[in-house]
């Protein structure tokens, strides 16, 4: 069953509005799964996969409070691959087309205005004045999203899926508006999952395997590594003026769950920045804890919960 035509008064004016629009299949549709669903049966290509019990993975959720880990019991069978050799076999064939059809380039990209920075205050009261009807000025980063320039070497894209990227160094990790440096973690994950020996990545960490990753992916959060909740914690308390937050962490402070753990057992997370839940002396999860006990802001321009917005595109999608 499909939707009915939009009526007119609700149409785009920028684009030409087809009344009698083409009807047709996808010109390439590819599916990975390990079950004959019905995209599966619609697809031009479909690629085998592992089950859950043939790979390397990380499972959790925002809602329960224990990360797992997926081992697996045989090897992917004749033709299956996990997703993780997938897509590194995609991004070596992509790479080797890419050196004679893209080599390197600069692209432009229209970076939206962000929550949870500054940005925020770019257009008060939420009213967006649209400059391409002479509403107001273009200002990037104020009227209109960022412009960034972004230079992106094509070819070596499979050499880079290999590898934690050098940004991590300076730029590090940022989530809801708090950033750490996972500088030590970098080292570590060198001496765990071992070094890029050539290339564009050379002397970076590898993620050469999903085990790699699933590695990085626990060294980098603040719920698997204890040293990096309590430095994100710190920070909140300095942004916001909020005391006591660190001490959601400390006791954990010492801690750093690694793939090997979660594979011995489900491990129990840790109380981190990243999330308004606390785990703390054992704790069940609840969310906005932090909020409500620990007085942490609401992620809003005034730090309380709001519970009617004033912006004109909500009234105008009738809320």
């Amino acid at each position: 069953m499909r939707s009915g035509q939009t009526p007119p008064e609700g149409r785009p004016r920028e684009v030409v509005w087809r009344e009698e629009a083409p009807e047709g299949k996808l010109d390439l549709l590819v599916t990975m799964d390990f079950r004959m669903t019905s995209t599966g049966l619609l697809s031009d290509v479909v690629l085998p996969a592992a089950t859950w019990y043939e790979k390397d993975d990380l499972s959790s959720t925002d809602m329960h409070l224990f990360v797992h880990a997926f081992t697996p019991a045989i090897a992917p069978p004749w033709q299956a691959r996990t997703d993780y050799d997938t897509f590194l076999t995609l991004a070596d064939r992509f790479s080797e087309l890419a050196e004679e059809h893209l080599g390197t380039r600069t692209d432009v990209l229209a970076v939206p205005l962000l929550h949870d920075t500054p940005d925020e205050l770019a257009q008060p009261g939420g009213v967006v004045r649209d400059w391409k009807a002479g509403e107001c000025e273009p200002v990037p980063g104020r009227t209109m999203p960022k412009l960034v320039t972004v230079e992106r070497d094509y070819a070596a894209v499979a050499q880079k899926m290999r590898a934690v990227g050098p940004l991590l160094d300076t730029l590090g990790t940022t989530t809801k508006g708090i950033t750490v440096h996972p500088d030590q973690e970098i080292g570590e994950l060198r001496r765990r999952c071992g070094t890029v020996r050539d290339g564009v990545a050379a002397g970076r960490p590898s993620l050469a395997t999903a085990s790699d990753m699933c590695e990085a992916i626990l060294a980098l959060s603040g719920t698997t590594n204890g040293r990096l909740a309590t430095k994100g914690f710190r920070e909140l308390e300095r942004q916001t003026g909020s005391e006591g937050l660190v001490e959601l962490s400390a006791e954990r402070e010492a801690e750093r769950i690694t793939f090997a753990d979660t594979r011995a057992q489900p491990r129990s997370v840790i109380t981190s920045y990243e999330w308004s839940g606390s785990e703390t002396g054992g704790r069940r999860y609840s969310p906005f804890v932090i909020n409500t006990e620990h007085l942490k802001p609401w992620h809003t321009l005034t730090g309380r919960q709001h519970f009617f917005v004033q912006h004109d595109w909500m009234a105008e999608l009738g809320e």
